[in-house]
């Protein structure tokens, strides 16, 4: 997809309409909608903001610019800054473990290894 969107500038320019109607109140509620949208979770897990630790750097993405586009078509987030987007992507990106059970299945191992070493 990332060389897609290099070489296409339409398919860039769909993906960020198709996004933007998403919608969201806020900057948040847009950004997590958006991407939610983009990544299943499995791959939220594979995805860092700089590509540290053996991840994919999102910050380095060409689907970064069109989130950012996205979310900034949409009227009620359209001054959101860059920062601000930024730091909504990265506790979305931040957040991934927890979805789909995992947050779940971390408190019960957490519980498991604590009656064992108790």
């Amino acid at each position: 997809m990332e060389d897609n969107l290099r070489s296409t500038p339409e398919l860039h320019k769909q993906l960020v309409n198709t996004l933007a109607l998403k919608g969201g109140t806020d900057v948040q509620e847009c950004v997590w909608r958006i991407m939610h949208g983009l990544f299943t979770n499995s791959l939220a897990r594979k995805v860092n903001m700089r590509g540290v630790n053996g991840k994919i750097g999102f910050l380095r993405l060409q689907i970064r610019d069109v989130v950012i586009a996205a979310v900034r078509r949409n009227r009620l987030t359209s001054e959101a800054t860059e920062k601000e987007i930024n730091a909504t992507i990265k506790r979305w990106i931040y957040l991934a473990p927890d979805r789909d059970g995992g947050r779940k299945e971390r408190m019960k191992n957490k519980v498991r290894e604590d009656s064992t070493t108790g």
